[in-house]
């Protein structure tokens, strides 16, 4: 396993700590005969600047915090790798780039309980490296689940909202949706949304504008009735 490089400088960069994420989620019922004409994909790419087709590996991790007494959460992506040439066919693959995520649970109190979507704190990291896996459970993390997703992801505007605060990524909410299928080490072995795409909206926020931000993700959600009910995820 080759130890993790720093992200470079194109792509999407990591989440600084102490940044903020707004999400609602919702399930999205497919029509084997509509296709690429499924509704709400359509109204997707009425208000969206790009959107991509994306193949992701996910797996959930709780961690020991040093004090023994509680543990952590934690979420590593491993991201489609890109085509190389090689001139070598005998040549290993290069690493891959993985994601590794902390996410806070939800923000709590009387503001963020009237609100239409949840809040969290959250810091993630790019690594580079041939089995992340293996890097994270080295570190004492036990592995709860493993899942791959594959589907869409689109950015989107609405009314202004143009979340680059703390992050340099694309303006407005990111929608994904996906299938989800669990793995066992790699190999998969059930489809887990069925007839059902997931659908999760989510935009970045600094500290100072998670309630507005989360308010506007309410209304973005209105726009995608009825084809879609977007809620809180506890």
């Amino acid at each position: 396993m080759q130890a993790p490089a720093a992200a470079p400088s194109g792509g999407k960069p990591s989440a600084p700590a102490g940044s903020f994420k707004v999400q609602c989620v919702g399930l999205v019922k497919t029509d084997p005969t509509a296709g690429s004409a499924n509704p709400v994909l359509n109204v997707l790419r009425g208000m969206c600047s790009r959107y991509e087709t994306f193949e992701r590996v996910e797996y959930g991790f709780t961690a020991p915090l040093q004090s023994g007494t509680s543990s952590v959460t934690l979420r590593l992506f491993r991201h489609k790798p890109p085509k190389v040439n090689s001139s070598n066919p005998f040549a290993p693959p290069p690493p891959a780039m993985w994601t590794l995520v902390h996410e806070s649970t939800p923000m709590r109190g009387p503001v963020y309980a009237t609100l239409p979507a949840t809040v969290r704190e959250v810091a993630e990291s790019n690594l580079y490296t041939y089995d992340g896996l293996a890097f994270v459970e080295a570190m004492g993390a036990r592995v709860e689940y493993a899942v791959q997703k594959n589907g869409n992801y689109y950015i989107c505007h609405h009314q202004g909202l143009e979340i680059q605060v703390e992050r340099v990524g694309g303006p407005g909410p990111e929608v994904v949706v996906y299938s989800v299928a669990a793995l066992a080490r790699g190999r998969q072995v059930t489809n887990l949304t069925g007839k059902h795409w997931m659908l999760e909206a989510t935009a970045d926020a600094a500290a100072e504008r998670q309630v507005e931000v989360a308010r506007l993700m309410g209304s973005f959600a209105e726009r995608l009735l009825p084809h879609v009910e977007l809620k809180k995820p506890m």
